[in-house]
């Protein structure tokens, strides 16, 4: 099992743009959406009535577990979201759509990029508070994966300041998108956020007002999750010679290791389900065989020997000389 470079890289999830804020003193507010966003882009919605005698819808749009949210008798929060679709463009806007046509209503959309491409992409939803002190004290959430983009959204029933400053334990700090409206008797929209690079407790989160603190806010924490990163894995194996490769070969499968068809997501092997393509690399028909090379070159004759040493040829004359007497005297005995 070879790993190679990931066909898909993962994304951390981040803010493109934040639209106007909109306002009434009772009436259905139109949310127009602001330049450069994208189909498959989340469309997160925060707004605020100052009385409790609305629901409200927008179309297309999902409330947040804990929408709507009172603070004490006074007023009511709501927290929408929604994945864009190409459609989108055909409008521009969506109606934050009251019951009643009663209390100051403020609502505003952020337009955030690279998350989870179906399903629910929230990490999680951290529970929602009210109150009326500076900061505003954001319930803190845990966080169970890593690479997170951590959103607080705030809204106040009127706007006794020019901005905010928002941190937390982990992020520490945060970027911050403020508006303000003199619509009614003023209202406030915010949206901070900052990534979480590992998993663990933000912490509260706390929303500072620079000058003073509305006479009432609501906020909730959001962990939005990245696009999944899944690495590419490849499988080679010997292929029999038959019908892929008449004479034998590798079969080579690749795919991303996504669980698909019930195999088991990122655990380093390569399941049939998870095969998106398959190829054989086959080994070449035998050749032909060659013509026939031409004769070398005769070797070359060696030198000749050396003659016998005269020393040899004495001691032979004198070995054949002692055999002679020898026998002569053996003769002349015996006579």
């Amino acid at each position: 099992m070879l790993f190679v470079q990931p066909v898909n890289a993962g994304y951390i999830p981040s803010f493109i743009a934040v639209g106007t804020i909109a306002a009434s003193t009772g009436a259905d507010v139109i949310i127009f959406l602001p330049v450069g966003w994208e189909p498959d882009d989340i469309f997160l919605v925060i707004g605020v009535v100052r009385d409790q005698d609305d629901t409200v819808t927008i179309s297309g749009f999902t409330a947040m577990p804990g929408t709507p949210f009172d603070r004490g008798s006074t007023s009511r929060y709501w927290v929408f979201w929604r994945r864009a679709i190409f459609e989108d463009s055909l409008d521009g806007f969506f109606v934050f759509d009251k019951s009643t046509a009663t209390g100051d209503t403020y609502a505003q959309i952020a337009v955030y990029r690279g998350a989870e491409l179906t399903g629910s992409p929230w990490n999680l939803v951290g529970s929602t508070a009210t109150g009326t002190s500076d900061p505003a004290v954001c319930t803190a959430i845990t966080t169970t994966i890593s690479d997170t983009l951590i959103i607080a959204v705030l809204a106040g029933e009127d706007n006794n300041n020019a901005a905010i400053t928002t941190t937390g334990t982990y992020p520490i700090n945060y970027v911050e998108h403020y508006a303000a409206s003199a619509t009614g008797s003023d209202g406030m929209t915010s949206f901070s956020e900052m990534t979480k690079a590992a998993s663990g407790s933000t912490g509260s989160v706390l929303v500072n007002f620079n000058v003073g603190n509305p006479v009432g806010w609501g906020c909730q924490v959001l962990a939005l999750s990245g696009e999944q990163s899944f690495p590419s894995l490849m499988d080679l194996t010997a292929e029999a010679a038959g019908a892929n490769c008449a004479n034998a070969g590798i079969r080579v499968r690749v795919g991303l290791d996504n669980g698909d068809g019930g195999g088991t997501a990122l655990d380093g092997i390569l399941q049939t389900g998870e095969v998106d393509q398959t190829q054989y690399v086959c080994n070449g028909t035998n050749g032909t065989d060659g013509m026939a090379g031409t004769n070398g070159t005769n070797g070359t004759n060696g030198t000749n020997g050396t003659d016998a040493s005269i020393v040899w040829v004495i001691f032979v004359i004198a070995a054949s000389m002692s055999i002679s007497i020898i026998a002569w005297a053996f003769t002349t005995k015996r006579d």
